[in-house]
């Protein structure tokens, strides 16, 4: 975890493209769905217009919901 490297004296990690590799997947996954069933499932897991605002604004622990 973040907190056992952070323990263990790292400073900075670095996720190289998985960040953006986990949201090609659902992107991936949103549009099989709708290809081929026809369903907007994946519309319940969205994150809403003023949060995705204020992650972008001042991305930290407390707007990820994480403090």
């Amino acid at each position: 975890t973040v907190a056992q490297l952070e323990d263990l004296g790292v400073r900075r990690i670095s996720t190289g493209g998985s960040i953006a590799r986990a949201c090609y997947a659902t992107l991936h996954s949103a549009a099989e769905k709708l290809a081929s069933e026809g369903t907007f499932g994946y519309m319940n897991d969205v994150i809403s217009d003023p949060a995705m605002s204020a992650f972008f604004k001042t991305p930290t622990k407390a707007n990820l919901g994480l403090g």
